[in-house]
């Protein structure tokens, strides 16, 4: 089991094309470095004791896979991910604020989103639930205070249930499922 901080040094493995830390005991920031790991396709950092915000990491145009869950990540969802990402699981942090759809528009191979039980606010944009790539999307424990209505067909298996929304759900949010698509709301 690794502890201390993530050194800075290793973002000078540009050869490098899957970093396993995950299940350790390491602390501080993810480093900014991490942005000359640019041969990197899969990055799992989870279940460590890592804070600070997220870097913005728009440089690996290779990374496919990225969990930093279960730690204390802090700050907003970065705005700028690499457009290579298929995975992104961000669950069980601090990251607050609100979701800003331009932050996911140009990850055109995203399959799976995991931003629960964190502390994200404001309202759950439209354009999540039309993403033509997206399956599944769990926002479930957070403090989302409405959900813009989708356009339909709803394609995106989704999960919002205990969000904390503040206001009342479009009848569909309660049904199960539109147009044949699962929903998941409470």
């Amino acid at each position: 089991m690794f502890s201390g901080e993530i050194p800075t040094s290793i973002g000078s493995l540009s050869s490098l094309e899957e970093l396993y830390l995950d299940n350790n005991n390491l602390q501080g920031n993810i480093p900014a470095s991490f942005n000359g790991l640019v041969s990197l396709k899969r990055l799992e950092v989870q279940s460590n004791k890592l804070d600070g915000e997220f870097p913005e990491l728009g440089s690996l145009k290779n990374l496919s896979f990225l969990d930093a869950s279960e730690n204390a990540v802090s700050g907003n969802v970065p705005l700028t991910l690499p457009e290579s990402l298929v995975q992104i699981s961000m669950r069980n942090n601090s990251l607050q604020g609100k979701l800003h759809p331009q932050s996911f528009k140009n990850l055109a191979f995203l399959q799976v989103l995991d931003l629960s039980h964190n502390n994200l606010s404001g309202s759950v944009p439209s354009p999540l639930f039309t993403h033509p790539s997206l399956q599944q999307l769990t926002l479930s424990f957070n403090s989302f205070t409405s959900v813009q209505s989708p356009p339909f067909p709803l394609t995106t298996i989704v999960s919002i249930c205990e969000a904390v929304i503040r206001r009342e759900l479009p009848v569909w949010a309660y049904t199960g499922s539109f147009d044949g698509a699962p929903t998941r709301f409470c």
